[in-house]
């Protein structure tokens, strides 16, 4: 028997365990599918989110449900699984290049994919696809090894 199992759907990142809706769901739908061929007996943590928890727990310990604190499903549990939402509004290239783009090194090139993200950050947090938290999305997707290579990238 299996006494807690479970992913957060919000709180802080912790080397590669990211806490998202989409890690939340991908982890219980592979768990439950697994947990239902072994046979194991198991206990999911929680059925609902508890934000009154973030005081004590921080965020992490808040969003263990999958349903939110209104008892809305938080994800679906069988449409396919999206990881970044808005992700092609993201992925949008800027209409043109920054003027410091100019050259064919790979130091050039770097600082322009870098200059061109940063562009595309800007219109989509300013509201050209609604709102983007950046402090957010880094959280969710920076981790060390990410930081590094970008940072040696931006220096080469």
């Amino acid at each position: 028997m299996i006494g807690e199992i479970g992913w957060p759907s919000e709180g802080r990142t912790r080397e590669s365990a990211v806490a998202t809706k989409s890690n939340q769901a991908l982890f219980l739908r592979r768990f439950l599918a697994y947990a239902e061929r072994q046979g194991y007996v198991y206990y999911v943590m929680e059925a609902f989110d508890q934000p009154w928890k973030a005081q004590a727990e921080g965020k992490v310990g808040a969003y263990w449900g999958v349903y939110d604190a209104d008892r809305q499903q938080k994800f679906s549990f069988r449409e396919p699984i999206v990881r970044v939402p808005n992700w092609h509004v993201l992925a949008r290239r800027p209409s043109s290049p920054p003027p410091s783009c100019c050259g064919s090194s790979t130091s050039t090139a770097t600082r322009c994919a870098i200059a061109a993200a940063v562009s595309r950050d800007r219109r989509v947090r300013h509201g050209d696809a609604g709102h983007v938290d950046p402090l957010r999305l880094s959280q969710q997707y920076l981790t060390v090894t990410s930081a590094l290579v970008g940072a040696l990238l931006f220096i080469a």
